[in-house]
């Protein structure tokens, strides 16, 4: 069995992972990290970016923007998220459309 790494030689392998956009690896490794340390804030705020992306490789924008606000909210500087979380389209509006009568009798 391989030597586990240290927390920092992991947190180094998990954003490498990451830059190669391998985000559900990369969310996985920041879990691990989050998990085994968990007073160290960055490797929860690095999870929540990382599963952003991968639910914006999925197509689940609402689910993204809620994890670049939970990182946001542990650090409100970070970068990344603030600049993903301005990409993204607007939320979208969340009350009922209505069917068919709705939209023939709407005033």
């Amino acid at each position: 069995m391989a030597p586990s790494l240290d927390p920092e030689e992991a947190f180094e392998a998990a954003l490498e992972l990451c830059r190669r956009r391998k985000w559900a690896e990369g969310r996985k490794a920041f879990q691990d990290l989050a998990i085994g340390n968990s007073k160290e804030k960055r490797f929860r705020i690095h999870m929540h970016y990382a599963w952003a992306k991968e639910y914006l490789d999925l197509g689940r924008t609402e689910e993204a923007r809620s994890e670049l606000r939970r990182a946001l909210s542990l650090d409100a500087d970070f970068r990344p998220a603030e600049r993903t979380l301005a990409e993204l389209p607007p939320p979208r509006d969340d009350k009922p459309s209505g069917g068919l009568f709705s939209k023939l009798f709407r005033k």
